[in-house]
């Protein structure tokens, strides 16, 4: 794939891919990175996706990348907090450029990524803004003085750290992202919460995060039930007791799941989402939400009515470009 320079403020762009994108990738660089670039462009060309790739080189990555001002680490030279300005740079100048260049179709899904400093960067700019569809943190320099405290303190969002091992649910999927999303919509301080099919264990440990009290999971599988608590444990929280068994067949797994939570995540299938409705209302308080995905969009009209057959009240539903995911309220 052959690159082009396109001048974008100060800086000489190296572009690759062409207009009409489903992706659009953004990646801050220095010289280090620009000498393997083509074959970086190479190797993310193997997935076959329709993508534009703008590699934007930064000349003092200790400014331009830092989120704030910190004293040197190793060597002698600080960091001068310009983080700010060059987000600036890439929302307001090289995006729309790029957008104007190269026709970009209005989902096209933009992700930053980058090394070391750079992918620090990536992931504070995620909690500027929405705008990114996805960050690739490569190494990303945790270690930036301020870093760990910056990514615990509740105005920032926190890095949440998924082995999936065998278990469904590394965040990258849609029906995930769009859980992820309703919960944090939905989540308060001390919910009591219902993870059903939860793999990883990701929706658990990200409403955890949130301030929920996580008190039930349950999986099919005792694998992902065993892999779910070693995550929550390398995310410092707590998840509550795991069931295993299939509650659309086994009565006293239904009675053992218990009642009175404040939120139920499932992010399952659309024939268990519509099966287990009933058992959704039952197990919920008054008031409480109900937050499904795993439906394909073809499928969602029949949760709908599920749902609403069994007593909820439809307060959202997100879709990506296959899925669907419902927010209800009892």
């Amino acid at each position: 794939m052959t690159a082009q320079t396109m001048q974008i403020g100060n800086s000489p762009c190296r572009i690759y891919g062409e207009a009409n994108a489903e992706y659009l990738l953004l990646q801050m660089t220095g010289e280090h990175e620009l000498q393997s670039m083509d074959y970086e462009v190479a190797a993310i060309a193997q997935s076959s996706r329709n993508f534009l790739f703008a590699a934007i080189p930064v000349e003092s990555w200790n400014d331009a990348l830092s989120p704030w001002k910190a004293p040197a680490v190793w060597g002698k030279q600080g960091f001068g907090g310009k983080a700010g300005d060059t987000l600036r740079f890439l929302t307001e100048q090289v995006i729309p450029t790029l957008e104007q260049q190269f026709p970009l179709p209005e989902n096209v899904k933009i992700i930053l990524g980058g090394y070391s400093l750079a992918g620090l960067f990536a992931l504070w700019a995620s909690t500027q803004t929405d705008l990114f569809y996805g960050i690739a943190a490569a190494s990303p320099s945790v270690w930036f003085p301020g870093w760990i405290e910056f990514e615990q303190h509740p105005q920032g969002r926190r890095i949440l750290e998924i082995d999936p091992a065998s278990s469904f649910g590394t965040g990258s999927h849609d029906t995930t992202q769009l859980c992820m999303m309703a919960l944090e919509d939905a989540v308060k301080p001390g919910d009591k919460l219902l993870d059903m099919g939860t793999g990883s264990g990701i929706l658990a440990i990200a409403a955890a995060m949130l301030g929920a009290d996580v008190q039930t999971i349950v999986d099919i599988d005792e694998n992902c039930l065993k892999t779910a608590h070693e995550n929550a444990e390398k995310n410092h929280v707590e998840i509550g007791r795991g069931l295993c068994g299939d509650a659309l067949r086994d009565p006293k797994l239904v009675e053992d799941i218990g009642g009175g939570y404040d939120v139920i995540v499932a992010n399952i299938v659309a024939d268990v989402i519509i099966g287990m409705s009933p058992m959704f209302a039952d197990k919920l308080v008054k008031g409480g939400t109900l937050i499904c995905s795993g439906i394909l969009n073809e499928r969602a009209e029949e949760v709908r009515a599920a749902l609403e057959k069994s007593g909820f009240t439809i307060l959202s539903h997100a879709k990506s470009d296959d899925w669907s995911a419902f927010a209800a309220k009892k």
